[in-house]
């Protein structure tokens, strides 16, 4: 009885140190695929730039497409890093933003620069055109965005790639 014991504390040990081992080697995993989804998500974003740099290089302007299909009030889907520099462009030219969405600023803040801010689950205002600046989630968010709002919605390679 006491070997059969003994035996037990022994695989109990054993069968201590593999969970262990498994739950160290989940944490690494999915740490490896956190890692591995912000590097994807910064290529995206870096894909994007490339193409707005081609297109500038070009001598057109992003701001000139809206102005020349009648979008000259537009909202901004994101504040990264995008969405800050489509903002920035847009402010010098002759295209109206009239909101911003953006998960985080739409609760913490009014405002980004003199723009309303807005959550994406709250009620959006009017626009001529909303622009998803979030690659690798345009999908998802238009979707979200065609069931509350009537005006188009396009991300910005939709929009890079045809000018």
């Amino acid at each position: 009885m006491r070997k059969y014991i003994k035996n037990l504390g022994i695989s109990g040990l054993s069968l201590g140190w593999v969970a262990l081992e498994i739950i160290k080697c989940k944490e690494r995993s999915s740490i490896y695929e956190t890692k591995n989804s912000l590097i994807v998500k910064q290529e995206e974003v870096l894909r994007v730039y490339e193409k707005w740099m081609d297109v500038f290089q070009k001598g057109k302007l992003i701001s000139r497409y809206f102005f020349d299909n009648g979008f000259h009030k537009v909202a901004i889907y994101g504040l990264g890093r995008l969405g800050k520099q489509l903002y920035d462009e847009m402010i010098i030219s002759e295209i109206d933003v009239v909101y911003v969405i953006d998960n985080v600023y739409g609760l913490t803040n009014k405002f980004y620069g003199r723009t309303p801010c807005v959550h994406p689950e709250s009620e959006l205002p009017e626009a001529d055109l909303i622009i998803i600046t979030i690659p690798g989630e345009k999908k998802q968010i238009h979707a979200q965005l065609c069931k509350k709002v009537s005006c188009p919605v396009k991300s910005m390679e939709d929009i890079l790639f045809v000018i």
